[in-house]
């Protein structure tokens, strides 16, 4: 591990209605997955799970949580992906 900076990037979000960042994990040292989010409730709500790869520069949505049964979307706030299992784990903030 190395304490200088390696490199840093811009994120920029494609969609008014996304407000932040929930996280984001390397997948690679150049490919990514983030969870970008608004502040509503409900089916209605944008919660994405998008796939970014530095090498082409693209970005694409994987996932709605608001509409794909994660009951828990208001604060999906972590993640987490397994190589073994290719499984993405989402973390939820319930405020408790």
């Amino acid at each position: 591990l190395t304490d200088k900076v390696v490199a840093q990037h811009i994120y920029k979000m494609n969609d008014s209605k996304i407000e932040k960042i929930g996280d984001v994990v390397a997948l690679g040292s150049k490919t990514f997955l983030a969870i970008e989010l608004d502040d509503k409730k409900g089916a209605d709500s944008q919660k994405y799970i998008q796939w970014i790869d530095l090498n082409t520069n693209q970005s694409r949505r994987l996932l709605n949580l608001a509409t794909s049964g994660f009951t828990y979307s208001q604060k999906a706030e972590g993640l987490a992906y397994s190589k073994k299992s290719k499984r993405i784990f989402i973390i939820n903030d319930n405020d408790f």
